[in-house]
């Protein structure tokens, strides 16, 4: 069996247009619609461009560009994405069973941070920090699930 996560901001890419059936349903899967496979919630910098963004917020613009992990815009930090979409990928993995395989549909700094998660929590193995996720990239792991620190299976808290 193979499943299917996705964000809804990612639905339109993969669903049926007039005479083209979605992937999903050419292989006749389930897709399963999660929120919290979104991307990171930049709250008020959300439409602006980087121009527009540096003139309203210039100190937590700084901030951002110089690496601190700053919920930025009133929204979440890059880690907090991370935590967010790693416990999704947790949760839909631990509906699988052995040998099964989910494909999951997000953005590329959400599953990046997801990635850094999965490997600080040892519920994914992986040689070094993990790739820039551009539009099409994917990865493959294999996960333990069941196997965190906090008892569920999820990412536990930040600076654990």
């Amino acid at each position: 069996m193979v499943a299917i996560a996705t964000s809804q901001l990612l639905l339109l890419a993969i669903t049926e247009t007039e005479g083209n059936p979605s992937f999903a349903r050419a292989l006749g899967l389930a897709l399963v619609v999660d929120p919290r496979l979104r991307e990171v919630d930049v709250g008020a910098w959300e439409g602006l461009t980087p121009a527009e963004i540096a003139e309203a917020f210039p100190a937590e613009h700084a901030a951002w560009r110089s690496g601190e992990g700053v919920a930025v815009g009133g929204g979440e930090s890059v880690r907090e994405a991370g935590a967010r979409v790693a416990g999704a990928i947790v949760e839909h993995a631990a509906d699988l069973g052995a040998g099964q395989t989910l494909v999951v549909v997000s953005h590329g700094t959400a599953l990046r941070s997801a990635l850094r998660w999965l490997r600080a929590e040892g519920i994914a193995e992986l040689d070094g920090d993990p790739p820039r996720l551009a539009n099409a990239s994917w990865v493959e792991l294999t996960l333990r699930v069941g196997l965190s620190g906090s008892g569920s299976g999820a990412p536990g808290p930040p600076g654990r």
